[in-house]
C-alpha cells in the first residue's frame, strides 16, 4: 500500500530532525496525510508533535516523537489487517 509506503519512508527523517521548524514541518506534513486516511491516533500525535514545536517546547515535542515508532507498528498492522480484510 502506497500509504504505508510513504509513512515509512518519512518516518526516519521526522525522528531524525534537529531544529523546533523542521520537525513541526514533518509532523504536520505526515499528520496531513494520516488525517485525510482516518488514521486517527496517529494523526492526534502528529498534532501534539506540531503543538510542542508551535510552543517552542523542545522537550514535550522530542518526548511525544520517542512514541512514535511503536504507534506507527500498531497502526502499521492495523491497516495491513484491514487492506487484507477477514481471513
Amino acid at each position: 500500500m502506497a500509504l504505508i509506503q510513504r509513512i515509512e519512508a518519512d518516518l526516519p527523517a521526522l525522528l531524525a530532525a534537529s531544529t523546533v521548524s523542521d520537525l513541526q514541518t514533518r509532523a504536520h506534513a505526515m499528520a496531513g496525510l494520516c488525517g485525510i486516511f482516518g488514521i486517527d491516533r496517529l494523526y492526534a500525535l502528529l498534532g501534539e508533535i506540531e503543538s510542542a514545536c508551535k510552543d517552542d517546547d523542545w522537550l514535550k515535542a522530542q518526548d511525544t516523537v520517542e512514541l512514535l515508532p511503536e504507534i506507527w507498528q500498531q497502526t502499521r498492522t492495523a491497516l495491513r489487517q484491514k487492506i487484507a480484510g477477514p481471513a
